[in-house]
């Protein structure tokens, strides 16, 4: 999520039906589908552990810290 990294465009096909769905979906909340995608997607890395706590917290992922002390 950092601003500062290069940029990319990743293009993406997905059936019509999907397509109409984003955009109404985007349409009722006033956001782009461009970024309901790039949110949705950063939620996906962030529970699979692929973004940091700093990212998580961004995104309003609760993170838990790990229990270190040895029951």
């Amino acid at each position: 999520m950092a601003d500062e990294e290069e940029q990319v465009y990743i293009g993406a096909r997905v059936p019509k039906r999907i397509s109409t769905i984003l955009k109404e979906i985007c349409q009722k909340r006033g956001e782009d589908v461009a970024d309901f995608i790039r949110k949705n997607l950063y939620i996906q890395l962030a529970e699979m552990g692929y973004l940091t706590d700093e990212d998580k917290k961004a995104l309003g992922i609760k993170v838990e810290k790990l229990k270190t002390e040895k029951e």
